[in-house]
């Protein structure tokens, strides 16, 4: 039954194995974590967590960390987030007491966990390990993401510049990310040089809202050639006068008295 993908059946069989009495220890717990685990690809949870519990009574701890992550995946199907959390922390924790990372999957577990308790500060600790163990872009992003929320900016903006100097952001709106950490960090010149380059190579769209922070972070930086192109650029797009205003004062500030009278 379980060869022809037919698990209501093979679960009923299985169960009928760890019925019989007696049976050796090792079938019976092979069955019950089989059970267990054709129970949770059913989408039943309580019943993963009942052949669990068996299971447990059979083998007693040794082999307690599978058994962790099953049950862990259990309870947050279910919604059990806070008792979810218990068990993949075990888990994680002794594949680490033996200098080893646990499987990635156990990480995006405990993340979901965290994320769905709302515990931002412990989401952010277990992107960290992440981060160390698996070094994927989106790890690095998503990190950079919470520090956000955490109003931690710098940490934000060394997350951000590592992973664009490893070449890991390749989205537009990471990119939008980076130059706004740079912006409001205080480094105009390096987020007029990222906008610059991404809306070059497409990856932002040249519309009014980019264009803006583009002709911002040139101004902040004293680049005044610069900035006065992304001006020009950026009120041809725009319904009002306010952007040929700035441009005409830049002009002026520059000292660039006749093109400042145009705009203006």
């Amino acid at each position: 039954h379980y060869g022809k993908d037919q698990l209501d059946q093979a679960i009923k069989y299985f169960a009928k194995v760890v019925d019989e009495d007696p049976i050796p220890d090792a079938l019976k717990q092979n069955t019950l974590f089989s059970l267990a685990q054709l129970s949770l690809g059913q989408g039943d949870y309580a019943q993963t967590l009942t052949y669990l519990d068996r299971w447990q009574a059979v083998v007693g701890d040794d082999s307690a960390q599978k058994a962790d992550v099953l049950r862990a995946q259990a309870l947050y199907q279910k919604g059990d987030y806070q008792q979810a959390l218990a068990p993949i922390q075990r888990a994680i924790a002794a594949a680490e007491k033996s200098g080893e990372a646990g499987d990635e999957n156990w990480y995006v577990l405990q993340r979901a966990i965290h994320y769905e308790l709302g515990q931002t500060a412990e989401v952010a600790a277990i992107l960290e390990k992440m981060v160390k163990h698996f070094n994927k872009p989106e790890y690095w992003v998503q990190l950079a993401g919470v520090y956000g929320q955490l109003g931690q900016d710098q940490q934000q903006l060394a997350m951000l510049e590592a992973a664009y100097q490893q070449g890991f952001l390749t989205k537009g709106q990471d990119l939008q990310m980076l130059v706004q950490s740079y912006f409001f960090g205080g480094i105009p010149y390096k987020a007029g040089k990222v906008m610059e380059q991404a809306i070059a190579e497409g990856k932002l769209d040249a519309d009014l809202r980019n264009l803006k922070l583009l002709a911002q972070s040139w101004i902040a930086a004293r680049e005044t050639d610069r900035a006065v192109a992304a001006l020009e650029q950026a009120a041809a797009l725009s319904d009002d006068g306010e952007l040929d205003a700035q441009r005409a004062q830049v002009l002026l500030n520059a000292e660039r008295y006749e093109p400042a009278i145009a705009a203006a």
